[in-house]
């Protein structure tokens, strides 16, 4: 499976408007992962799972501290 990612910050001033890709993993891979998830909305535009943040790190890494969100 190959995932790229974007920078979460896009400036974005549009509905489904979307930043450009960022960099690779290049020394190893993805080892963490955050995600952002709407609350239910009245409007009708309800898209639950937002954004994803993925954290790289080196090969020889091998520990993953894992952060609670909110919902």
């Amino acid at each position: 499976m190959k995932i790229i990612c974007w920078d979460l910050q896009t400036g974005a001033t549009k509905w489904e408007e979307y930043g450009g890709w960022s960099q690779n993993c290049d020394d190893g891979g993805i080892c963490g992962i955050e995600t952002k998830m709407e609350e239910e909305l009245s409007g009708g535009d309800d898209t639950s799972l937002n954004d994803v943040r993925f954290r790289c790190c080196a090969r020889a890494q091998q520990v993953i501290q894992l952060k609670p969100g909110k919902s």
